[in-house]
């Protein structure tokens, strides 16, 4: 993304020096364990590797057992639908077609420009208008 796109709040110098300081710390911390395990020979990193496995393992195929056991299940209360009144101009020849919608909104994504196309296009669907193509194609066929 383009900075000059981003709306970011500046933080507190505080707030900014002590996340550089917990990062720093961070990172001597892993570099300590780098180390460490650089240390090590290949049979005991293959150990702690298959140690670590197997408690992976262990703990997934506990979390399924479990699940099979508790029959704890939360029953939803009867929930009544309510209908929306005043829809009166309603008339069957004013159905629209699948590929008709499909093709309004292509023609929608098209017209539109500036920052609202960038946002939708760019960032919250990126491969929109290569789906809307491809079921354009679709129901051509």
């Amino acid at each position: 993304m383009k900075a000059k796109n981003m709306n970011l709040q500046k933080l507190p110098k505080a707030f900014e020096r002590l996340l550089i300081r917990i990062n720093a710390a961070l990172m001597a911390f892993a570099n300590y364990l780098q180390r460490k395990s650089n240390k090590m020979s290949c049979g005991t990193k293959k150990v702690f590797l298959f140690f670590f496995c197997c408690s992976v393992i262990f703990e997934c195929s506990l979390v399924v057992v479990r699940s099979f056991h508790q029959r704890n299940s939360f029953i939803f209360p009867e929930l009544t639908v309510k209908t929306i009144r005043g829809v009166r101009n309603f008339k069957p020849d004013k159905i629209i077609s699948e590929f008709e919608k499909i093709q309004k909104l292509k023609f929608y994504v098209d017209t539109l420009s500036g920052p609202k196309k960038d946002s939708l296009l760019m960032s919250h669907r990126p491969h929109l208008l290569d789906t809307l193509i491809c079921l354009e194609n679709i129901y051509l066929k």
